[in-house]
């Protein structure tokens, strides 16, 4: 067996992407690794709020001012699955929290003419908590695409999203730091890994019905066989109370669910 491995890393999303692939030709491998990037970049170019060229940004422009917003297959397609997503969670997931009055409408409304506007005042996009999800899940059609096999892609060392196994072993191992609460060893597959915690961050995390910090110490490992849904959950089961998770859950295709609050 060709165990030709290869690793590079960039940076997308103000973090580090760590892109192992192994099995293949070196050419093949780096012109993926390139796709990789290229994707990577080009969704950041549509997702981020703080890019002034980027479409989101624009689209946030125009929620504040009240106008309608043509947006790109892409983006619809996004909001779109963010809609559902809010739907799944009981509204504990809602990238629209910001500057929005709480409750259980999802505040766009999509136009016959492809545009958008928000049916509440204020609203503003954010999808810090499922952008790397979203990269992620563009990176599996690559590898699938190009059939590659056996990878590793670590994005910010907080989400993961692995293929086939380790070159010298039948799986990837994942083990928890210990301020994570979480004493586990993962054998990782064909598998997304989602880590959300506030042991030693500042808090970071609302709660979207109440609008209120999240300050106890949580942490929260999600593994699914979806990147998107990994993302939207290890946030979820922060923000929302504990009396609400299974109801959340069953709306879920969940491996494996780490938990801890101490």
């Amino acid at each position: 067996m060709n165990k030709n491995v290869f690793h590079n890393n960039f940076l997308a999303m103000n973090t580090r992407m760590d892109v192992i692939l192994w099995g293949d030709a070196q050419e093949k491998m780096e012109s993926v690794f390139c796709s990789i990037t290229a994707c990577a970049e080009q969704l950041e170019k549509t997702l981020s709020r703080f890019n002034p060229d980027a479409e989101t940004y624009l689209l946030n422009q125009a929620l504040l001012k009240g106008a309608a917003f043509k947006t790109s297959a892409v983006l619809t397609e996004v909001l779109a699955k963010c809609e559902q997503y809010f739907q799944m969670t009981k509204a504990y997931f809602d990238v629209c929290y910001q500057n929005r009055t709480a409750g259980s409408i999802w505040p766009i409304q999509f136009n016959a003419d492809g545009t958008c506007k928000s049916i509440q005042a204020g609203v503003q996009i954010n999808f810090g908590a499922i952008g790397k999800g979203i990269v992620l899940q563009e990176v599996d059609t690559i590898l699938k695409n190009n059939c590659i096999e056996n990878a590793l892609i670590s994005f910010g060392e907080s989400s993961i999203l692995t293929r086939g196994k380790h070159p010298h072993g039948e799986y990837w191992p994942f083990a928890f730091q210990n301020n994570m609460g979480i004493d586990a060893v993962l054998e990782l597959n064909n598998d997304c890994l989602s880590i959300s915690g506030l042991h030693n961050d500042a808090a970071h995390i609302v709660n979207p019905i109440n609008q209120q910090l999240i300050t106890e110490p949580l942490g929260v490992c999600v593994q699914t066989d979806n990147a998107m849904d990994a993302e939207v959950l290890s946030t979820t089961l922060i923000a929302a109370p504990k009396n609400q998770h299974e109801e959340i859950l069953a709306a879920f295709n969940i491996i494996k669910l780490l938990y801890s609050d101490s």
